[in-house]
């Protein structure tokens, strides 16, 4: 539990410090508070893009408080209009109480000066086992935890096995991950595929599945000291993406497109580069075809790949002087740091959970029968603990599709020189961001 502000109850007043609900309040050096407010019969206003913080909400936070005097009113908001919507109400009196903050834009809400302190409530001590490069993620520039993340989302390569053995003569995760173990030996294997399917199985659907992990392998984030870094990494994607097109080992698909998820049905992809929840949220629903009836669950299996990456997350972060501050506080790290909600949220979901303790101790009879029996608990530890936690910028959203659209897409494509692609980039970086220098 976290630190309580006890409520007005029957007219008495209760400021307490209870060594029951808070671990270390004494001698933990965070902030304490001897505020109290009174919350009986209002409304704590949650704003998210993802069904998820719904039903974190209703099936596990509020059954785990059963005392509480307030209502949570929760609002699912497009993803595509949350930013538009929650920018002018933010910190205002018809803005939300607690928001969810996707992993793509997370920085730009941690740095905005408008997010709460989860010192309030504890959360150094209660995120002392949470993965490294989450809580990193939610730390603003002066080090201040003010959002955290119930989940990690380490990034792997997701395989067909019938297709594996038929075309590689590969029988285990051990032997796929030894022919991908770096951009080298993934392309050579794409040809591989290639050759041994006569040209029928591409190794990838689109170029995301070589963009999103090398965008999270990067050394350098896209902006450092305010200058525009494109970390080496980024010229090598783009050689890597026009050689994956021209050479078609890849579908060209593009991701989130019929086409896309279709191939994850059909028998002519080989893989996916997936995050950790593209298991439950994309290759699962889209692994048995309404049309044609062909159903892949069970032949799916899971590897590293070349790259350590992650991609996307949820962060959790309470608004700072919202009319229910401490309570949006407390719930974003319930959520974020709460062993017995991650063991169950993990098991009912499939999810993989940021608290490392959680993963160790349900990581041994952990298995999907979706891969085959396969332990992802295993193989998502290993990816998690290379992740960085200093690539994520305010800038990362907005430049990231600039390099798709204006760099990666058309180079790869031969609509454009190598040159002329980087020159747009940085041409269309300073339009949207007149103050980042460019060189």
């Amino acid at each position: 539990m976290s630190k309580k502000k006890w409520r007005f109850l029957s007219g008495l007043v209760a400021i307490a410090c209870s060594a029951i609900l808070l671990a270390g309040c004494s001698s933990s050096g965070e902030k304490k508070s001897a505020e109290t407010s009174d919350t009986k019969g209002k409304t704590l206003k949650v704003w998210t893009f993802t069904d998820d913080m719904k039903k974190i909400i209703n099936k596990y936070y509020i059954p785990a408080h059963k005392d509480m005097d307030y209502k949570i009113k929760v609002t699912v908001v497009p993803f595509e209009n949350f930013q538009t919507k929650l920018d002018p109400v933010l910190g205002t009196k018809n803005g939300p109480d607690l928001i969810a903050l996707d992993a793509s834009f997370v920085k730009k809400y941690v740095n905005s000066g408008k997010m709460a302190d989860l010192s309030q409530v504890g959360i150094k001590s209660a995120s002392k086992d949470t993965i490294g490069y989450v809580k990193k993620v939610g730390q603003d520039e002066s080090g201040h935890q003010v959002a955290l993340s119930w989940q990690a989302t380490p990034g792997a390569f997701y395989y067909r096995a019938s297709l594996a053995k038929s075309l590689l003569g590969v029988t285990t995760p051990e032997e796929m991950q030894a022919k991908i173990s770096d951009a080298a030996s993934f392309t050579a294997t794409a040809k591989e595929v290639k050759e041994k399917s006569n040209g029928k199985v591409f190794m990838v659907s689109s170029i995301s599945d070589l963009f999103e992990p090398m965008i999270g392998a990067r050394k350098d984030p896209w902006v450092v000291d305010n200058k525009l870094t494109i970390d080496k990494s980024m010229y090598d994607l783009m050689d890597m993406g026009k050689e994956f097109v021209s050479q078609k080992l890849t579908q060209d698909t593009t991701e989130q497109s019929s086409e896309y998820f279709s191939g994850m049905s059909s028998d002519n992809i080989f893989g996916y580069s997936l995050p950790s929840w593209g298991l439950f949220y994309w290759l699962q629903p889209n692994a048995k075809s309404s049309k044609t009836g062909n159903d892949t669950s069970g032949d799916w299996r899971v590897t590293t790949g070349p790259w350590e990456y992650a991609w996307g997350g949820t962060y959790l972060g309470a608004v700072k002087d919202s009319a229910m501050e401490k309570e949006a506080a407390k719930i974003a790290k319930w959520v974020a740091t709460s062993a017995s909600f991650q063991k169950k949220w993990a098991k009912d979901q499939n999810d993989f959970v940021s608290n490392t303790k959680v993963v160790k101790e349900i990581e041994g009879d952990f298995k999907s029968d979706f891969l085959g029996g396969q332990n992802q608990y295993k193989q998502f530890e290993t990816s998690a603990a290379g992740i960085n936690g200093n690539l994520w910028t305010k800038y990362d959203q907005s430049i990231q599709i600039l390099f798709v659209d204006n760099a990666v897409t058309p180079y790869s494509q031969g609509k454009v020189t190598k040159t002329e692609a980087i020159k747009n980039f940085k041409d269309a970086v300073q339009n949207a961001y007149p103050d980042v220098e460019i060189k």
